[in-house]
């Protein structure tokens, strides 16, 4: 589909119909299929030449998307607006991370040195500064 980029990331906003996904070119792409048959072509909706999205996560209850990058987890409106880090100092870049709005929740796993599943409660994150990871719950 994009000659030259990797697929990194997808996430899913099923009532809106929307596919997120996170390239090996420092993009995260939107696909809006909210319009039935007729598909427009994927549109960036955030970019970082200097980071590499990679694991994405849509809060559908709230509508905020997730993105980990290097050595922080930021989130975004969903259309790429208002991105701000809400996990930091990271010491290795998430490999998968899921939002479980219902029950208040961001977990993130990491391989290497600080291997492990995390969690962060979505209340101390949605509008103070940004919060360090506690230690791995498994």
């Amino acid at each position: 589909m994009f000659p030259g980029f990797v697929p990194a990331g997808v996430g899913i906003h099923f009532e809106q119909k929307k596919v997120f996904f996170s390239s090996s070119n420092g993009s995260v792409w939107v696909l809006d299929k909210s319009q039935g048959f007729v598909v427009p072509p994927p549109r960036v909706i955030y970019s970082n030449r200097l980071g590499s999205p990679a694991a994405l996560a849509v809060d559908w209850l709230f509508n905020h998307l997730y993105i980990a990058e290097h050595h922080h987890i930021q989130r975004c409106d969903l259309d790429g607006l208002n991105c701000r880090i809400v996990i930091q100092s990271l010491v290795d870049r998430p490999e998968d991370v899921h939002v479980d709005p219902c029950n208040g929740y961001l977990f993130w796993s990491v391989y290497g040195p600080e291997q492990g599943l995390y969690r962060a409660d979505l209340a101390d994150i949605q509008d103070g500064d940004p919060i360090q990871p506690g230690p791995p719950i498994f």
